[in-house]
């Protein structure tokens, strides 16, 4: 795919995100860049969490969630080709401007909800929800970003399962299958305790980052 990179726009949980401009269509596009040596250096779990997010990207469709257009490889280089959101992270627009007027923190929040809304009905946790990774179009339309934390939760049946066999928690992850990945300080009293996600560990999340718009 002929796509030029531009400047570094931020950091995903296993790379560096640039802004891009497709040669084909013109368009700028955000596109996050891994370095292939590090997929083959044995870190079997990174590995696969990587190639998770790449599959969870294509398996995901709403306004609310930054949406996938494609990957490509190079000697070198995975690049994932995403939709550029413009006015950037939350996070850096609190910083830049300050506390957030409650009409427009009302706002923010419902289309946050939104956002995790869906990922809940596809049975995904987000797992690392913070306004670093919520982006903002110029009209203030929110997109969730940066799936590389997030997990798939199992059927109730099969999770219910895996719990009587003494394994999983909700979401049917083990302990010993999860990798420690995310930010620490938004992470809810279950993922601080027992190392595991679920769908209310995200709400904890929204939490949090109301109470950073404040």
């Amino acid at each position: 795919q002929d796509v030029k990179l531009g400047k570094e726009i931020g950091h995903g949980s296993f790379g560096t995100v640039y802004v891009g401009r497709d040669g084909t269509s013109g368009k700028l596009i955000a596109v996050k860049e891994i370095l292939l040596p590090a997929l083959r250096s044995g870190l079997g779990e990174i590995t696969k969490k990587i190639f998770e997010e790449l599959a969870l990207l294509k398996s995901l469709a709403h306004h609310r969630i930054v949406a996938y257009l494609g990957a490509s490889t190079t000697t070198r280089f995975l690049h994932i080709y995403m939709e550029y959101v413009s006015g950037g992270c939350l996070k850096s627009q609190l910083e830049e401007f300050g506390p957030i007027q409650e009409t427009v923190l009302q706002s923010y929040t419902r289309q946050i909800l939104e956002g995790i809304s869906y990922l809940h009905s596809k049975r995904v946790v987000h797992c690392d929800l913070k306004t670093g990774n919520i982006l903002l179009d110029i009209e203030g339309g929110v997109k969730i970003a940066d799936f590389g934390a997030s997990i798939k939760a199992l059927p109730k049946r099969q999770a219910a399962l895996s719990t009587t066999a003494g394994a999983a928690g909700a979401t049917g992850v083990t302990k010993e299958e999860i990798v420690h990945i995310g930010t620490p300080i938004i992470w809810s009293p279950e993922q601080l305790a027992e190392g595991g996600a679920t769908f209310e560990s995200d709400v904890w999340s929204i939490g949090c980052c109301v109470v950073e718009m404040l």
